[in-house]
C-alpha cells in the first residue's frame, strides 16, 4: 500500500500518466487527482503522508529508506531522502518524542546503515548532498552521537582523506558532515587539530570550488568549536580563504562568494578574535567586493562584505587589529566603501520612489552610524568629514545624496553646536533649486535627523537659518519633498523653546495650513498635521488664541473622512491638537 501510494502521489505531482500501473488503490487515487489542481494534489498527498506517518511511522521510514537504495529514479530517491530528513526530527503531539526515538532499535540501525551505504556509493552531487544533510539531521535526535553512530565519524574521515579526484563529491560530503557534526563531538578532535589544519590547507587548493566552499564552512565551524586552535594555524588558512574570494570575484561567481562571506560572518559572530589575525588581507578582500566594478546580479553582496567588517569592528577594537595599517586607514577605506555602495545602489527617480526609505538607503546610514559608534569619536568624525567634503565637491548628484545620508548620522556624536558651523551651510545649500529631488530629500532628512539627535542649544543656534529654509522647501511641488520638509519642521519645532518658536508661528501656520487644507497628497496632509501639533504643543497659548478655531473644523472633518485603520496616526494627532484648548 505504502509503495503504491508513494509512487502514484509523486507520479501525479509530475503529471506522469501510466495506464498499466493505474489499478486498485492507484486507480482510485488517479481518478481523484486527475480532476484536481496541482496544489490540491499536493495538499491531498501531504495529508495522506501525514496520516500514514502518524499511524505507521516505522513502516513509512523503512519504505522511504528502501526507495533510496532500490529505486532507479533519481527524483524519487531525492524526495524520499528529504522526507526522511523531515520526519526523523518531527515531534509527536501525543508522546512529545521525536519520530526517530519511537522507532525500534532494529529499525534505527537499518535506516542508519542504509543511509551511510547510500552516501558512500552515491555519485550524483545533488543526491549526495541530500543524504549528507539527512544524516546530519539525526545528530539532533541522538543523545550520544559518537557512541550511538560511530560509523559516521569513520565514514567522514574516509571521505575527507580520499585522493580520488574522480570522486570529488565525496570529499565535499565529508566536509558537510564535519560542519554539521563537529560541534557535538569536538572533544574527539582536540588532539587532531594539526591533522585537520593540514587537511584544510590541501583542500583549499582543490580545483573544485564546491569542495573549497564546503571546506571554508567546515573551517569556520571547526575554529569556534575547538578550544586549542593556535592563531598561526589559522593564519595560512585565512590567506587561502582570501584567495578563494579573489577567484570568485575574477570569475564572477556570486553564489560561491556569498557562501564564503556567510561562513566568515558566522565565525565573526562566534570567534571574532581569529579574524583579526592578518586582518589586512581579509579587510582588502571585503573592500574589493564592496567596490568591485563587477555588475552583480545580487548587489546585496556589497552590503554583505561590509556587514562582515562592521561585525568585526563591533567586536574587536580597531587598535587591536593586526596588520601594517593604522586604524585611521581602515576607517577611511571603510567609510569610502560605504558611500560607494550607497551611491552605487541609489536609483534614479521614478514612480517607485515611495514615501519610505529603500533598504539600500537604510544600509548606508546605518553602516556609518555603526562605524562611528565603534571608534573614537574625534577620529571617526575627522576621517568621515574629509571624505564627505570630497563627495560634496563632486558633480555627480548621487555622490551628494550618499554624503548627505552619511552626514545625517553625525549629530548624535557632535556635542557642541559649533561643531555644525561648517556642515549646516553645506546641507542647506542642497535645498536650492536645481538639485536633484533625491538630493533635496536627503538634505531634509539630514536636518530632521540632526533635530532628533541634538539638544536645545543646537536649535537655538541655527533656527534662523533652518526654519526659513524648511518653509521654502514646502513650496517644491513634489509630495515626498513636502512630506520630508514637514517632518523636519516637526522635529525642529518640538525642541525649539517657545520664545524662539513664536517668531515663526504665523508664517508656519500659513504655509502648513495651506498644505493640509488644499489638494496635497495624503502623506503630506498627515505630516502637515504633525507640524501643527508640534506648534500647538510648543506655542500653546498663541495657537489656542489665534488658530484653534480656524483649523479644528477642517481637522475634525478629516477625522470623519479618514476613519480607516491605516489613518490611525492622523486620528491620534488631530485628537491631541483638539486638547489644546483645555491646557
Amino acid at each position: 500500500f505504502f509503495l503504491l501510494f508513494f509512487f502514484f502521489f509523486f507520479q501525479a505531482e509530475d503529471g506522469i500518466r501510466d495506464v498499466e500501473r493505474s489499478r486498485g488503490l492507484g486507480d482510485v487515487y488517479k481518478r481523484q487527482v486527475l480532476t484536481q489542481s496541482t496544489w490540491e494534489k499536493r495538499t491531498w498527498g501531504e495529508e495522506q503522508l501525514a496520516l500514514i506517518r502518524a499511524q505507521a511511522p516505522e513502516q513509512l521510514l523503512l519504505l522511504l529508506t528502501k526507495l533510496i537504495t532500490t529505486n532507479s529514479s533519481l527524483q524519487y530517491r531525492k524526495i524520499a531522502t528529504i522526507l526522511i530528513k523531515k520526519y526523523v526530527s518531527t515531534t509527536s503531539n501525543i508522546t512529545d518524542k521525536t519520530v526517530w526515538n519511537e522507532l525500534s532499535p532494529e529499525t534505527q540501525e537499518q535506516i542508519k546503515t542504509q543511509l551511510l551505504q547510500s552516501l558512500e556509493k552515491e555519485i550524483d552531487p545533488g543526491m549526495a548532498r541530500a543524504l549528507a544533510y539527512t544524516i546530519t539531521e539525526l545528530d539532533s535526535t541522538l543523545q550520544d552521537f559518537d557512541q550511538e553512530w560511530p560509523e559516521v565519524c569513520e565514514l567522514m574521515d574516509h571521505l575527507l582523506t580520499t585522493d580520488d579526484k574522480t570522486m570529488a563529491i565525496k570529499k565535499e560530503m565529508g566536509y558537510i558532515l564535519l560542519t554539521q557534526i563537529l560541534p557535538h563531538i569536538a572533544f574527539h578532535y582536540e588532539e587532531r587539530v594539526p591533522e585537520l589544519v593540514e587537511c584544510f590547507k590541501n583542500t583549499l587548493n582543490s580545483e573544485s570550488m564546491a569542495i573549497r566552499l564546503a571546506c571554508v564552512e567546515a573551517i569556520c565551524t571547526s575554529f569556534y568549536s575547538l578550544s586549542n586552535v593556535q592563531e598561526e594555524q589559522f593564519r595560512e588558512l585565512l590567506v587561502s580563504i582570501a584567495s578563494c574570494i579573489g577567484q570568485c570575484l575574477k570569475e564572477k561567481d556570486e553564489a560561491s562568494l556569498a557562501k564564503i562571506i556567510e561562513s566568515l560572518s558566522t565565525l565573526s559572530e562566534n570567534e571574532p578574535k581569529l579574524l583579526r589575525i592578518d586582518f589586512g588581507n581579509l579587510f582588502n578582500c571585503c573592500i574589493s567586493v564592496a567596490v568591485s566594478p563587477n555588475t552583480f546580479t545580487n548587489d546585496k553582496l556589497r552590503e554583505m562584505s561590509l556587514e562582515l567588517l562592521l561585525e568585526l569592528f563591533d567586536r574587536v577594537p580597531l587598535q587591536t587589529l593586526k596588520g601594517a595599517r593604522s586604524p585611521e586607514s581602515y576607517l577611511e577605506d571603510t567609510f569610502k566603501a560605504i558611500l560607494y555602495v550607497t551611491r552605487h545602489l541609489t536609483a534614479d527617480i521614478d514612480d517607485s520612489w515611495t514615501c519610505s526609505l529603500d533598504d539600500d538607503e537604510n544600509f548606508g546610514k546605518q553602516a556609518v552610524d555603526r562605524l562611528l559608534g565603534c571608534t573614537k569619536v574625534e577620529i571617526g568624525l575627522g576621517v568621515l568629514g574629509s571624505i564627505l567634503m570630497e563627495y560634496f565637491g563632486s558633480g555627480d548628484w548621487k555622490c551628494h545624496y550618499a554624503a548627505l545620508m552619511a552626514a545625517s548620522q553625525v549629530g548624535v556624536y557632535i556635542r557642541n553646536p559649533l561643531g555644525f558651523s561648517t556642515l549646516i551651510p553645506v546641507v542647506l545649500n542642497h535645498l536650492a533649486v536645481g538639485f536633484n529631488a533625491k538630493v533635496i530629500y536627503a538634505a531634509l532628512f539630514c536636518l530632521e535627523q540632526f533635530s532628533k539627535d541634538c539638544d536645545e542649544d543646537y536649535h537655538e543656534a541655527y533656527h534662523s537659518k533652518i526654519i526659513p529654509a524648511l518653509m521654502s522647501a514646502l513650496e517644491i511641488a513634489l509630495p515626498r519633498i513636502q512630506q520630508q520638509a514637514c517632518l523636519a519642521l516637526k522635529a525642529f519645532t518640538e525642541k525649539l523653546p517657545e520664545a524662539f518658536t513664536l517668531q515663526y508661528v504665523d508664517a508656519l501656520m500659513e504655509k502648513v495650513s495651506k498644505l493640509v487644507t488644499q489638494g496635497a497628497a495624503m502623506e503630506v496632509k498627515e505630516s502637515g498635521i504633525l507640524v501643527i501639533a508640534a506648534i500647538a504643543s510648543t506655542a500653546c497659548e498663541t495657537f489656542r488664541e489665534k488658530y484653534y478655531s480656524q483649523v479644528m473644523p477642517f481637522l475634525l472633518g478629516l477625522l470623519k473622512s479618514y476613519s480607516e485603520e491605516k489613518y490611525k496616526m492622523i486620528k491620534r494627532t488631530i485628537i491631541a491638537v483638539s486638547y489644546t484648548h483645555l491646557r
